[in-house]
């Protein structure tokens, strides 16, 4: 796995851990899509609902970094299948 540019030390300390269980989350549903060979079928209402619903809930400071790492999220639902087996590789190789 390609070692990530997502530095906890760039981050407040008490903010750490929700940022942490976030990033799992994201990552877990993100290998789960891939597993499932993506049919945007990881999560109930697929993964562009899951992506509203992350940014609605995600700290400010978590969505500074992931804009930093030029983390987009896309209209999922629009992508060719080989379109979202790139995005997710490229995402989870952040």
């Amino acid at each position: 796995m390609t070692q990530s540019r997502f530095h906890e030390d760039d981050l407040e300390p008490e903010s750490k851990n929700t940022i942490d269980q976030k990033i799992k989350s994201l990552v877990t549903i993100l290998l789960l899509e891939k597993n499932l060979e993506y049919n945007n079928s990881a999560v109930l209402g697929g993964l562009e609902d899951f992506f509203n619903m992350f940014i609605k809930e995600t700290n400010p400071e978590l969505l500074r970094h992931l804009d930093k790492l030029k983390i987009e999220f896309p209209q999922y639902a629009q992508l060719t299948h080989s379109q979202r087996a790139k995005w997710i590789h490229n995402t989870l190789s952040l």
